[in-house]
């Protein structure tokens, strides 16, 4: 077989396209319906994207989607969740609730700021599971977006995971909160210059 230029230019373009296919980060993009805001995959995650076009939430991971027994996360496993949702009634105490419920241990809670909106992170644990969790709650124009990360409890790279999930949070840029109604004109009274 020849080289020829059209067959050499064809070869430099599929290896090209080869290379960004092989390169490029995972990505979810904006949604609408889902979150307004794109995400990249941190660092050694990766987008599950059967759980994105199944119509769930955004979810990360390190380790290729293969849960132990259909949803225990595996050694050395870390995910990071993100959703959106209409806020709940009950919003004042929607996370207590939410930890509650799921019967999480040693709750810690705090005030955080994200993109200027005003959020709750809890950490907590499951001693069942043996996971260590991490959620951030944000709460804005009739929503309630939850990041989330979760890994074994004693997981050595539980620094690095912490790591990933703020390079998810730092990805988050909410939309702008509605602009107030504007001042209606004042009517000049008549015979007024």
């Amino acid at each position: 077989m020849r080289l020829t230029p059209a067959l050499f230019r064809k070869l430099v373009f599929l290896t090209a396209a080869l290379v960004y296919c092989l390169t490029r980060p995972d990505r979810a993009d904006a949604d609408a319906d889902k979150l307004p805001f794109p995400l990249i995959a941190p660092p050694g995650f990766k987008l599950d994207k059967k759980q994105e076009t199944l119509g769930g939430p955004v979810s990360f991971d390190n380790f290729h989607h293969h849960y132990i027994h259909g949803g225990i996360l595996p050694e050395n496993g870390a995910e990071i969740i993100v959703f959106r949702t209409p806020i709940p009634r009950g919003l004042e105490n929607f996370v207590d609730v939410e930890l509650h419920n799921d019967e999480a241990q040693r709750v810690t809670r705090t005030p955080f700021t994200l993109s200027g909106v005003r959020c709750d992170r809890a950490t907590y644990e499951f001693d069942d599971l043996r996971t260590y969790n991490q959620s951030t709650y944000c709460f804005t124009r009739g929503y309630l977006y939850r990041f989330h990360l979760g890994y074994n409890i004693g997981d050595a790279h539980g620094p690095d995971y912490t790591r990933a999930y703020e390079f998810v949070l730092k990805q988050a840029h909410f939309p702008d909160p509605p602009l107030p109604e504007p001042m209606p004109a004042i009517a000049k009274p008549t015979g007024s210059p």
